[in-house]
Formats: C-alpha cells, sequence, structure tokens
C-alpha cells in the first residue's frame, strides 16, 4: 500500500490521505488524551516507545499516526488539537531516535467518527486518540 498525498487545508502542509483500504482502531496501542490536552503520559510515553523500538528493530517498517478527537468543539478547534497530538507523538518517536522520514501523520479531527452519537465522557475519551499504522 502506498500512501498517497493530496492538498492540506492551510495549516496542515504534510498531511496524508490513506488508500480506502486502510484503517486505524482504536486499541491498546493507541495514545488516549484527556479533553482539550496534546501532553505524554508515563502511560503514552511507554507505548510511544514500544512502537518506537519495533520501527528501530525494522529499518523498512515506517508508521502514519492517525488523530481522531472528540466533537466538543468546532471542526476547527479538533483538527488544531488532533494536530497538537500529532506533532506530540511524532516529537516522542523523533527523540526515540525515529528518522522524520519514516513517519506520516493523517488528522481526521473529529470528522473521522462514526455516524453513532457520542453522548458520555467514555464514548469521547475513546475519540481522543492517536493510532499507529505500520506499513513497508
Amino acid at each position: 500500500c502506498v500512501i498517497m498525498p493530496v492538498a492540506a487545508p492551510a495549516g496542515q502542509d504534510g498531511i496524508q490521505r490513506l488508500p480506502d483500504a486502510w484503517q486505524a482502531h482504536a486499541s491498546v496501542d493507541s495514545i488516549y488524551f484527556a479533553r482539550g490536552a496534546a501532553t505524554i503520559d508515563e502511560t503514552a510515553a511507554g507505548i510511544i516507545q514500544r512502537h518506537a523500538s519495533k520501527l528501530r528493530g525494522a529499518p523498512g517498517l515506517s508508521v502514519t499516526i492517525v488523530a481522531h478527537t472528540d466533537d466538543l468543539g468546532s471542526a476547527s478547534l479538533e483538527l488544531a488539537r488532533g494536530q497538537k497530538r500529532l506533532d506530540a507523538v511524532r516529537g516522542r518517536l523523533e527523540e526515540s531516535g525515529i528518522s522524520v522520514d519514516r513517519i506520516r501523520s493523517l488528522n481526521h479531527g473529529s470528522e473521522g467518527n462514526s455516524t453513532q452519537e457520542c453522548t458520555d465522557e467514555d464514548c469521547r475519551r475513546f475519540r481522543r486518540r492517536v493510532d499507529f499504522l505500520f506499513h513497508r
């Protein structure tokens, strides 16, 4: 599979579109965030370190990090929050020795959410995340 660049809205250069067959899913390998936050806590740091180790052990492997947000703010606000989270995760990967050319990002903001309504904090927390897709 190949990640295909698309024209990004102003201020979102470098965001890529995934082929339609690729999907990011929430899992224990995802990074979850508090409302409005982009802070990497101890749990998230451990997950990022595990992903960085995987990448260091497989030089031909790359990663696409995919941001999702809840829908409590405007679309533009949620895109900005998603970008801050992507930047935080990317920064930690780079600090762990992963070359920037092996890291791509995709920011869904709140637009990537399912059509299912999210009415409680557990659901919203689940949506405030960054997923990892590994590819060659």
